[in-house]
């Protein structure tokens, strides 16, 4: 398993951030994504071509194959900023 950590991942402008860091030589089927904060944004798992819609206080819990990808999390353009985000992968 590999994590976000134990602080939470937040934005601070329209950029996407990671909330999981790439891991060369694994791959994963199963990525969870929590959001306690009160705002929605998206989730990339191929860098930013394709984004999924990341609801404000929801879990996604998601079976998907990533390998040697970082998982980055953006806010709505020029919406208010993601904040208590966490995740972690299988």
């Amino acid at each position: 398993m590999i994590s976000s950590g134990e602080t939470a991942v937040a934005t601070a402008s329209n950029a996407s951030v990671t909330l999981i860091a790439a891991v060369a030589g694994q791959f994963f089927q199963q990525l969870v994504i929590v959001n306690e904060g009160s705002v929605a944004g998206y989730f990339s798992i191929d860098g930013g071509a394709t984004w999924g819609r990341l609801p404000a206080s929801a879990r996604l819990d998601l079976s998907v194959r990533i390998e040697n990808q970082a998982v980055t999390i953006k806010r709505i353009t020029d919406g208010s900023n993601l904040a208590d985000v966490y995740g972690f992968m299988l």
